[in-house]
Formats: structure tokens, C-alpha cells, sequence
């Protein structure tokens, strides 16, 4: 008789929780639907685009819904196995969340195009979940784990601190919108780095064993599917685990050796998926820690906004318990101080192990949410110790709801707005890429579709060429995030792309005009670590000596041109604007086109090298 009430009670804590979902992800769908009303029935399945960096993800997953293996390479198309054994990429070690959607898309008929257009409603839903349970869990209120969750999330973007870091003269680095919605990197595991956060908080609660061993197995199960989901969440999460078990050894408060022995044992289990981890970075490509930016420094990195706001609520806490107005004993308190301390150590490992690999995703993608997860614990613990008889009042959870709703209303409107050119480009590119993907399936073409390199010549070639990948089963001569995979070598993608300005007509001059061809110049020679400032702890910007020694290695490029080189590697198709006269001088004195075809906003030409 007493379980159903029980059972509606439990159900009824949820509700908050599932009313904030709701709204955050009604919310999180304005930059789609702003899409969709801009392009009406011009629409050709693109999703709409949250950065750049998410077109290497969709065209890996697009790799594995056409049922390649593990470590394939979609810009080039090459696979392991037939072309020779492939170094592990990042996409390659990082595996869980492309088969998680791949497979799915496959069993389904959905394309990646379509999946990530899925993947923001689900994880917009399961981010706030998962904030409010382990609010929740922290705070035994429903009322402030709802607004919390609309606060951590709605705050995110600001709590980079962007608009301090400027002010005061530091690095400006561009301004992500919505950052956790990033597919499908950090967005696919982000919601699972709170759920194991609320497993260990269940773990070290717990009275009962069994409870306990079942939120220990369960959190370890989760921290290794984070371990192959997103290297700055893992480590996010490592981090956590020991601000906690700091916090545990400096407070020493009652049954502190216990909640100690707990967390070794879940460091044991931890530790078990980072043996294979490791066994997949021995085998990387050894371009792949200059490309990512890995420096090797012990130098202190104390002054980001989430390890200054950490800092600040630390100092609030510790001033607390000093006036005797908290007990050294409330358990939310450790975990209020683990949460704070946490960026700090996310920022400052370097100064242990000596590497530090671009930071700024910390800043950009957790460290920010846990400085905020931070803030609303603090916020209850303090509250409770200067009004230990009061509730926090409705209308202040209230006015924060409204505040931090607004302000995510706000993010996903700039966000709609922000890359919708983009969008633009990669939509009216799509039916190009399907053409393509028709053509791969023909008697011809379905022996060696892989083989079948495509040139994109274009105002917008880049870009085009970029997103190919995600629909269409064809190599591309290049694209920008070549380098996010293993089939080709550093200066392998520097010819690629040399031929690729080559093939476009670009000259000289050209190169030296502050343009989209020359910063995709820089990023080819010198890499994302030396083009964008703040990428690393170590930055160096390019010398105009290194500058010019580059642009006469191309010029000399374009001067020794030859039939040699036209095949390395052979084209087989070529696509051009089709409202444009497109200068393909260059390719016409070594390849034959036929008369062309086109295909929405594009002209696509078969080729074939003149005898």
C-alpha cells in the first residue's frame, strides 16, 4: 500500500528536472529551425552548423555507416588494410560516440546529416538530466537542481571569461556558442561526465555494500566509456576524482580513511580501460602531437576564468569554515571544494607531467561547467550557513531560471546567426555530395570509389570540399581538416594542398593578401598550433622570414609543375560553381573533361589524365 505513493513522490522530484529539459531543449533547436525558415525550400538535409571542427566528426561517422573499418581516413580514402596498415587517429581512439551513432544510422537508413541533426535535441535533454540529478543527489532539493541545471548550462559560454580575458590585455580566442552542443565532440559524452560525478557521489554516500559496489562498477563502466569518447572529459573526470580524494585528505572529518579506500578502489577500476588507451596512442601517427599542439612545459596556468572562479568560491568556503558558520563535516561542502579545485588541476597538471595539450578546450568545453556546478553548490552551502532556518526563496530561484534562460536564449540566438553562412554553403553543396555518392554506386565506379579523387574549385572550395566527406564516399584532393586524420603525412597534405591552390589558380600574390587562401596557406605549412594564438601553453606566432620561405616553396611548386605530379594523386572529378566561369586553365592542360553536369548549384566534370 505505501510503495505507489512512494513511487509518485519519486516521480514528482523529477518533474522540475523534466520541465527544464524541455524548455532548454526547445531552446537549443532555434539555430536548426532559424535554418530551416532561412532556407524553406531550398533545404537540402543539412544540419545546422555549431563549428567548424564538427565536419571531421559527421564524415567520420559517414565512413562507418558505409561500413569502413575503425581506422580509415575519409578525406583521402584510404583504409587500413587495403592501403596499408593506418596509424590510430584521434578519430580512431576516440571511437565510441561515431559507432554509437553510426550504427544506429545504418540499422536505421539515416545518413550522418541526419543523425547529428538528432543528436542536439538528445543531448540538450540528457545534459539537463543529468545536471539535475547530480544537483540532486548534492543538495536532496529539486528546486535548485532545476535551476541549477538552467544555470550551468545557459552560463557556460560566459564563464570562459572571453570578455574579461580582452579587457585585460590576454588571449582572445574565438567565442563558442552553445559549447557543450558541439557534435559530436564534447557533446555525445558530456552529459555521461555528470553522471558519473553523481556514481561517485552515490558511492561514497552509500551505507549499504552492495550500493555501493554497484555505483563503484557502474561509475568505472562510465569513466571508460568516457576514456574513448573525448580525451578533455577523461581527464575532467580524473581530475575530479582527485580534488575530491585532496579535499577528503585535508578536511579528515569522520569516516575520511573509508571515503578514501572507496576511491582507491574505483582508481583501481579506473585505470583498467587506460591500459588499452594506451596501447592505441603507442600506435598514433606521429603527426598527430604537432598537429594537436602538445607542448612540453612545467609552467603554471592559474589565471583562466574557471580556475579564478574556482579559486574564488575555494576562498569563500575556507573563510566560511574558519568563522565556524559551516561545518567542516556537510558532506556537500567536500564536494563543493572538489568542484572548485577542480580547474585549477585541470589547467595545472602540466606542472606534474610536464604536457600541456591545448588548454583552451578545457576552458572552452568542462572546466567552465564545472566552475559553475561549483558556484551553485557553494551558493546552497553557504545559504545554508547564514540562513540555516530558511529555504532558499522561490522567487530568487526564479529570477535566476528567467536570467539563465535568457542568457541561453540569447547564446543560441547569436549562435543561429554566427555560422549560418556556413550552413548555407554546406546545404546548397549537398546535392553534389548525394550525385556523388549515386555515382559510387554504379557498375563503374563501385570497385574503386575510394579512388575517385574529387577537385572543388570555388569561391567557398574550402568549405566545400570540407563537407563533401559527410555525404559522399569520394576522396577529396583537400581539405582543411585533413590533418584530423592518419592517411596522409604532414608534407603529403602540404602537396595536396599546393596542388590544390595550383589546380584553383592561385598565385603568389594572392597568398600574400590577408584572404581565406592565405590563412589555409599558413595552417598547410605551419599547423593549428602556430596559426591560432592560444591554442597551446607555448605559442609561437610565424615569423614573416618563415612566411616568405614558404610562399617561394610554392611558387617554386607552381614552377616545376608536371605530369608527374598530376598523379599523385589523379582526379577524377572536378566541381565548379555553376553561376560562376570557373578558371580551370590548369587543369584543362592535363586533364580531359567531359561536358559536365549539374547538379543544384554546382557543375560537376568527370576527368581523366590526357594521354
Amino acid at each position: 500500500m505505501t510503495k505507489q505513493p512512494l513511487r509518485r513522490e519519486s516521480l514528482a522530484h523529477w518533474r522540475p528536472g523534466v520541465y527544464a529539459a524541455v524548455l532548454f531543449t526547445a531552446i537549443s533547436l532555434l539555430p536548426q529551425l532559424n535554418f530551416w525558415r532561412v532556407r524553406g525550400r531550398n533545404w537540402q538535409g543539412a544540419f545546422y552548423t555549431y563549428h567548424p571542427d564538427e565536419t571531421p566528426y559527421a564524415a567520420y561517422v559517414n565512413s562507418l555507416i558505409e561500413s569502413r573499418p575503425r581506422r580509415n581516413d575519409p578525406y583521402s580514402g584510404r583504409i587500413d588494410g587495403s592501403d596499408g596498415t593506418l596509424p590510430e587517429s584521434l578519430m580512431s581512439i576516440q571511437f565510441v560516440p561515431a559507432y554509437s551513432l553510426a550504427l544506429p544510422a545504418r540499422w536505421l537508413g539515416l545518413s550522418a546529416m541526419t543523425i547529428f541533426l538528432f543528436l542536439t535535441p538528445l543531448v540538450s535533454v540528457a545534459s539537463v538530466l543529468a545536471i539535475f540529478w547530480l544537483i540532486r543527489s548534492l543538495t536532496n532539493d529539486s528546486r535548485i537542481a532545476a535551476t541549477g541545471a538552467l544555470f550551468v548550462l545557459g552560463m557556460g559560454g560566459l564563464a570562459r571569461g572571453q570578455f574579461f580575458v580582452r579587457k585585460l590585455g590576454g588571449i582572445a580566442t574565438p567565442y563558442v556558442y552553445m559549447p557543450f552542443e558541439r557534435r559530436y565532440e564534447p557533446a555525445f559524452a558530456f552529459p555521461l561526465f555528470f553522471i558519473f560525478l553523481g556514481l561517485v557521489w552515490l558511492m561514497l554516500r552509500s551505507k549499504d555494500r552492495r550500493t555501493e559496489l554497484v555505483a563503484t562498477f557502474f561509475a568505472a563502466f562510465v569513466f571508460s566509456v568516457l576514456v574513448f569518447s573525448y580525451y578533455f572529459l577523461w581527464t575532467a573526470a580524473a581530475a575530479l576524482i582527485l580534488s575530491v580524494g585532496l579535499v577528503l585528505a585535508i578536511n579528515r572529518t569522520e569516516n575520511w580513511r573509508q571515503d578514501l579506500r572507496r576511491l582507491a578502489q574505483l582508481g583501481v577500476l579506473m585505470a583498467l580501460p587506460l591500459v588499452p588507451y594506451v596501447y592505441l596512442l603507442l600506435h598514433r601517427a606521429t603527426s598527430i602531437d604537432a598537429e594537436q599542439g602538445l607542448t612540453f612545459t612545467h609552467a603554471a596556468d592559474l589565471f583562466r576564468p574557471p580556475a579564478l572562479i574556482g579559486a574564488l568560491l575555494l576562498l569563500m568556503l575556507c573563510l566560511a569554515v574558519r568563522l565556524r558558520r559551516i561545518a567542516r563535516t556537510d558532506p556537500m561542502l567536500k564536494f563543493a571544494a572538489a568542484f572548485a579545485l577542480a580547474p585549477l588541476i585541470m589547467f595545472n597538471q602540466q606542472v606534474v607531467t610536464g604536457r600541456s595539450l591545448q588548454p583552451i578546450h578545457y576552458e572552452q568545453f568542462i572546466a567552465n561547467y564545472v566552475s559553475l556546478v561549483a558556484v551553485v553548490l557553494t551558493g546552497r552551502v553557504l545559504w545554508g550557513a547564514f540562513k540555516p532556518d530558511r529555504q532558499i526563496p522561490a522567487l530568487l530561484l526564479i529570477v535566476v531560471s528567467v536570467i539563465s534562460t535568457a542568457r541561453a536564449f540569447q547564446e543560441a540566438w547569436l549562435g543561429a546567426r554566427s555560422k549560418l553562412t556556413f550552413s548555407t554553403i554546406v546545404d546548397d553543396s549537398r546535392p553534389v555530395g548525394l550525385r556523388l555518392a549515386a555515382l559510387a554506386r554504379s557498375p563503374a565506379s563501385v570497385a574503386h570509389p575510394r579512388s575517385d579523387v574529387v577537385l572543388v574549385v570555388s569561391s567557398v572550395s574550402f568549405v566545400v570540399s570540407d563537407t563533401l566527406p559527410i555525404t559522399a564516399p569520394q576522396p577529396v584532393l583537400w581539405a582543411p581538416h585533413m590533418f584530423s586524420f592518419a592517411g596522409v603525412e604532414p608534407r603529403e597534405n602540404r602537396e595536396r594542398f599546393y596542388q590544390q591552390l595550383y589546380y584553383s589558380g592561385v598565385n603568389q600574390q594572392t597568398l600574400r593578401a590577408d584572404t581565406l587562401d592565405r590563412t589555409y596557406f599558413r595552417l598547410a605549412n605551419f599547423g593549428w598550433a602556430r596559426v591560432i594564438q592560444g591554442l597551446n601553453a607555448n605559442w609561437q606566432p610565424i615569423t614573416d622570414a618563415e612566411e616568405q620561405a614558404a610562399l617561394a616553396d610554392y611558387q617554386h611548386y607552381v614552377d616545376t609543375f608536371d605530369a608527374k605530379r598530376t598523379a599523385m594523386p589523379p582526379l577524377a572529378f572536378v566541381v565548379t560553381p555553376a553561376n560562376v566561369t570557373a578558371d580551370l586553365s590548369r587543369v584543362d592542360r592535363w586533364y580531359e573533361r567531359d561536358p559536365g553536369e549539374q547538379v543544384g548549384a554546382y557543375v560537376i566534370y568527370r576527368t581523366r589524365l590526357r594521354p
